[in-house]
């Protein structure tokens, strides 16, 4: 797989409670907004909001880990002289690439 140059905001990301929006720390030391969830309502609970904040704030971690098992499989199949690519393999590369460039 080819590497792309991450776009996004470094981690590490942490739900700001106090307005429900995960944040992150600039080149700068500077605490900013990443994104900003929408308040509970009668649709959406706390607990959904606070569940969707938390998978949000994991996202980096997520792709980095997800990047790790691909290469990690990647080398495994160099080394074996193995040329099939499991779908899940498959599934994470274009999981990665969604996240990377938002290409299906």
């Amino acid at each position: 797989m080819t590497e792309i140059a991450t776009k996004h905001t470094p981690k590490p990301w942490a739900i700001n409670p106090m307005v429900v929006q995960i944040d992150a720390m600039n080149g700068d030391g500077y605490i900013v907004p990443v994104c900003q969830m929408l308040w509970p309502t009668d649709e959406r609970s706390e607990a959904e909001t606070y569940a969707n904040a938390r998978l949000i704030a994991a996202a980096p971690d997520l792709l980095d880990a997800l990047k790790d098992i691909v290469a990690s499989y990647e080398s495994y199949r160099a080394a074996e002289g193995d040329d099939d690519t499991s779908d899940s393999i498959e599934l994470a590369e274009a999981a990665i690439r969604l996240a990377e460039t938002g290409a299906r």
